[in-house]
């Protein structure tokens, strides 16, 4: 049977295809995926994320014409669309830029959702680095937020950007201390020469602004959780090439030193960033308007535990991949009974409504199917390592017998069936009458 084609591009992404939480489509192209919302792109740019640029007619002439935006003429082979951005703080306009639709799509994606690579449509764009590009800035007043935020921050409903900017204003002027990170933070930033440096330096005042509001209930906790965690991204991208990176990692650290001075709490590291990722993220699994659907609820706890397994926290990963099972197993039972009750019920529910559940509890299981993936990895692995050490003991303990070597093993803490295994009592021998 032939598999469903991707409802937005029309082709079908075998080793890379999704189902959307939001609207339930499913087979999308993994190139559609949007990682800042967790949902596919069309579904983001409801949200607020930044729409795909639409090509203008030809010759298109009058006042709507004239209404757009002009746009500054393109190099060609230039990997992005160009525009004058007015910031939602200080209404100063400046330059933004953000990749052309459909140029790349992630590959490799990590446990902590971090694409280890990307694929392109077209030669020569290899040497872009999409995260770098995430955060927007006004070279004015140093205002920093996510490219799907910046254009249009009150576009969510639950939005608190309006306390933001009076907390941001206020603090920005009356504070020294903040000033003074804030324009550390802010200097010298060209998106033409970006380097990790400089887009590590825009995810921390990205952080630091939202941070500026006080109360943790008026804080955006899933953006801030967000930030926190593509700030680790950066840090380990940036440790994985430390010969071509010595530089910038010298430089961060003298800078992170001096934030320090008016910021405790900077994130000098991946493993500070992974920390914050996942109290804040845990903070909005509680209370984040963000997290709408109950597949958006477990694809949470997938995140927020494969987090805590890229922190080596092995047991609390495997705690949050049991609790994934769990959640996702009640929640997929409750869109059984309801399509069941739906099907027997004396009002019968709509085709599209029993379809949208369904696609809910495929979703869930697929995630389900991940967890128990990485169960097994990591229970694999151990026992790869366990076994490792326990034949060691035996090399050390020689020629002793089966029962007394287990009882050593078992003592210095290898697990019992192991301990069985590895030394299984010799077989008894019978004298026969031949």
């Amino acid at each position: 049977m032939a598999e469903e084609k991707c409802a937005i591009c029309g082709e079908f992404d075998e080793k890379d295809h999704f189902s959307c939480p939001s609207c339930n489509r499913e087979n999308l192209c993994g190139s559609h995926y949007n990682f800042d919302f967790l949902v596919c792109s069309e579904c983001a740019e409801k949200m607020g994320a930044k729409p795909a640029k639409k090509a203008k007619p030809a010759g298109a002439k009058g006042a709507a014409a004239a209404a757009e935006p002009e746009e500054e003429e393109v190099p060609v082979g230039d990997p992005f669309y160009r525009q004058k951005v007015k910031c939602p703080v200080c209404g100063t306009q400046s330059e933004q830029r953000w990749f052309k639709a459909k140029l790349f799509s992630e590959r490799n994606v990590d446990l902590d959702k971090h694409p280890r690579g990307y694929s392109w449509a077209e030669k020569g764009c290899d040497s872009f680095n999409p995260p770098l590009y995430y955060i927007w800035h006004c070279p004015n007043c140093h205002y920093a937020d996510s490219y799907v935020e910046f254009e249009n921050p009150t576009k969510d409903p639950y939005s608190n950007f309006l306390i933001l900017k009076d907390v941001f204003i206020d603090k920005y002027q009356d504070d020294p201390r903040i000033e003074k990170v804030i324009d550390k933070l802010g200097e010298n930033i060209d998106y033409d020469k970006i380097n990790y440096y400089q887009a590590i330096k825009l995810h921390l005042l990205a952080i630091f602004i939202q941070e500026l509001v006080d109360d943790k209930e008026e804080q955006d906790a899933f953006r801030i959780g967000r930030y926190y965690l593509r700030l680790g991204w950066l840090y380990r991208e940036m440790n994985d090439k430390k010969e071509e990176n010595q530089k910038v990692i010298i430089t961060l650290k003298k800078l992170c030193d001096f934030l320090s001075k008016g910021w405790p709490e900077v994130a000098p590291d991946e493993k500070t960033a992974l920390t914050k990722a996942i109290e804040y993220l845990n903070l909005a699994f509680r209370t984040s308007n963000s997290i709408k659907t109950v597949v958006a609820e477990v694809d949470m706890l997938l995140l927020i535990a494969g987090i805590q397994i890229k922190l080596e926290d092995t047991e609390a990963g495997l705690k949050g991949m049991n609790n994934v099972l769990t959640r996702g197993q009640k929640t997929k039972q409750k869109l059984e009974a309801r399509i069941k009750d739906a099907e027997k019920g004396d009002r019968p529910m709509q085709p599209d409504d029993i379809r949208r559940l369904e696609i809910q509890a495929k979703k869930i299981d697929d995630l389900m199917g991940k967890a128990r993936d990485v169960i097994s990895d990591i229970k694999s692995e151990k026992a790869k390592v366990e076994k490792a050490k326990a034949m060691k003991i035996i090399k050390k303990l020689g020629e002793r017998p089966p029962l007394e070597i287990r009882e050593i093993l078992i003592k210095k803490g290898i697990d019992k069936n192991m301990a069985v295994k590895l030394t299984p009592e010799p077989k008894k021998k019978f004298l026969g009458l031949f």
